[in-house]
């Protein structure tokens, strides 16, 4: 299956029919976040295309997307990356260790990851939290700490959020 857009053209399983060898589905959004919201996969094995904004060096969108693992991004270009330092009142931060098939394998980390295109950097890191280790925040919980401009490939801006928060290990939960 096809979702036709106004400008967007991605393959996806049709929510809109139980039988998915029926016909094409056409839907017409605005944008790419109304995308993101038709997007309803059944199967968890399955994972959906990741796709970022693009920003210029001074952090304004340039009004292109890239795929994740698939365009490369030109000189000059970044997309917007988020880590959380989650910390509880006896001030220990909570790090989760990376799995064997990603890079750097079995490394520990702050949470965090790419933000998609449609979001801003706080409803990114809300969600990231939320995937990796199943722990809901408020926006009102969050505190911008600061941004860092990377060089790495793909270039990016890592946008550092603080959460303070006791949370009981078994509330958190971590993906299959």
């Amino acid at each position: 299956y096809i979702l036709l857009t106004n400008s967007y053209s991605i393959p996806l399983e049709c929510k809109f029919c139980e039988n998915h060898n029926s016909k094409l589905q056409k839907v017409a959004v605005n944008n790419f976040s109304d995308i993101i919201k038709l997007l309803k996969w059944e199967n968890k094995e399955k994972k959906m295309a990741e796709f970022w904004d693009i920003y210029d060096k001074d952090r304004n969108k340039t009004g292109r997307l890239a795929q994740r693992g698939v365009d490369k991004l030109r000189e000059g270009e970044y997309h917007i990356v988020v880590t959380a330092v989650i910390l509880h009142s006896k001030n220990e931060i909570l790090l989760t260790q990376r799995a064997s098939f990603k890079t750097f394998p079995f490394m520990w980390e702050c949470n965090g990851g790419s933000i998609l295109a449609g979001e801003t950097s706080l409803q990114g890191i809300l969600r990231e939290v939320k995937e990796e280790v199943g722990v809901e925040f408020s926006e009102e919980e969050a505190v911008f700490l600061k941004t860092l401009e990377r060089s790495c490939v793909p270039a990016d801006f890592k946008d550092v959020w603080v959460f303070r928060k006791d949370i009981d290990d078994t509330e958190i939960t971590l993906p299959d």
